[in-house]
């Protein structure tokens, strides 16, 4: 290693005596999608640089080989950008973390390198969607992480993109280290991603199955409640695994559309036992029609579990057991459903008594027809328009509406008061 290094400082200087223009820019490059994707550093990226890719620049290769002098040469005698990218996307303050080079990082912060996501690559309005922060947590790096914490808290703590990414990336590692310094520095734990592309911490924590992370996020702070979207919450991630710890955990502060929907996916477990434990535990057996209307009707995702009532699964099915325990919690017998494509049968739209028959499930029929089922029900869409007019209609419509803002914050119990 030294001697590459004493034949790059050698290589370098006669090439600057002889005359050699040093650019103050890396190469331009344009970026092309890359359908299979790839790693960078454990990063994963769906892009690479078009071919044909020119040679790395010269302040780049310094920094990754270490030589503090040379780099600062560029950025200060030849003006170099001290925010440059190589040939992976990676800028040069990352190559510094990635290769573990403190002084160098420390002399590109103190020059005013970019800490931030979402730099442009050279060539193309593309995104980059690592950071240092993240890179520094990934590789494992807990002096780089106080490094740029020192050098960049007002803005990561400004942005949290960084915090979070790099947050994520701390989870999944289980880097205990590194989770406890980003909760130091000021990560939240009490969001998630409100537009569905990401998990929060507590989520992905209770969809590892790590019990210590849950009560930890729990902790400082984390609210199951606020799930950035209901069918990847707590609650149903640990029904998901029937891991009834977490379950027991994040129950109590579980809104209900998060409890019904993890009864949802409960009702389809043969054993019955997170539907009982649900149930026992406040859960309403039915959506919502005004509040949750939308969900059940079909929007082309892969895991429709959650699009019709539990009760429309636990037919479906074929769970004799778990109809009666439903309808005996107060499940509505004529509730309709829409959009089960992991259907047994052929019928997508109806009434719970309409699919039994279809599937030729005798004893669920009869049962049904005893609780009063009936053929032919009224639709979602019909029915949600019904409520919606008797309930504007209704002299206590302030108290129905008070009741619904309650049930969309989260209680205790489906007919409690709100939680503190």
């Amino acid at each position: 290693l030294e001697f590459r290094r004493v034949l790059f400082r050698s290589t370098m200087q006669k090439s600057l005596e002889g005359g050699s223009e040093i650019p103050p820019r890396a190469p331009w490059m344009h970026v092309v999608h890359e359908p299979a994707g790839r790693n960078v550093y454990g990063v994963r990226v769906d892009w690479r640089f078009r071919d044909p890719v020119p040679p790395p620049h010269p302040l780049c290769l310094a920094v990754q080989s270490g030589h503090v002098d040379i780099a600062e040469f560029f950025l200060d005698v030849k003006g170099c950008d001290v925010d440059m990218t190589d040939q992976q996307g990676l800028s040069l303050l990352e190559i510094a973390v990635v290769h573990g080079h403190v002084q160098l990082a420390e002399g590109l912060l103190r020059r005013g390198a970019n800490q931030l996501s979402g730099r442009q690559l050279t060539g193309s309005p593309a995104n980059v969607v690592s950071s240092p922060m993240q890179l520094a947590v990934l590789l494992g790096k807990l002096d780089m992480m106080r490094l740029l914490w020192g050098y960049g808290s007002f803005l990561l703590w400004q942005s949290q993109i960084e915090l979070r990414d790099a947050f994520e990336c701390a989870i999944t590692k289980r880097n205990i280290e590194a989770i406890h310094a980003l909760l130091s520095y000021g990560v939240r734990v009490d969001i998630g991603d409100p537009h569905g592309k990401s998990t929060g911490p507590l989520e992905l924590a209770a969809r590892m199955g790590d019990v210590e992370l849950v009560e930890l996020f729990l902790s400082a702070g984390a609210r199951p409640r606020y799930a950035g979207f209901a069918t990847g919450c707590a609650l149903v991630q640990a029904v998901k695994r029937r891991d009834e710890r977490i379950a027991s955990l994040v129950i109590g502060d579980s809104s209900c559309m998060q409890k019904t929907m993890a009864l949802t996916l409960a009702s389809e477990q043969e054993d019955g036992h997170f539907a009982r434990f649900l149930l026992a535990r406040g859960t309403h057996p039915d959506f919502d029609d005004l509040e949750c209307s939308d969900f059940h009707r079909p929007k082309g995702y892969a895991d429709t579990w959650h699009f019709a009532s539990p009760l429309a699964h636990a037919v479906n099915a074929g769970h004799a057991h778990l109809v009666q325990l439903l309808v005996e919690s107060g499940a509505d017998v004529n509730v309709p459903f829409e959009g089960i494509e992991k259907s047994k049968s052929s019928r997508q739209t109806g009434s719970v008594l309409q699919l039994a028959t279809e599937l030729g499930n005798s004893d669920i029929v009869s049962f049904l027809r005893e609780h009063g089922a009936q053929e032919e029900v009224e639709s979602y869409g019909y029915r949600s328009i019904r409520l919606c007019w008797e309930e504007n209609n209704s002299p206590n419509a302030n108290e129905i509406r008070r009741k619904r803002l309650r049930r969309h914050m989260g209680v205790n119990s489906c007919t409690g008061s709100i939680s503190s």
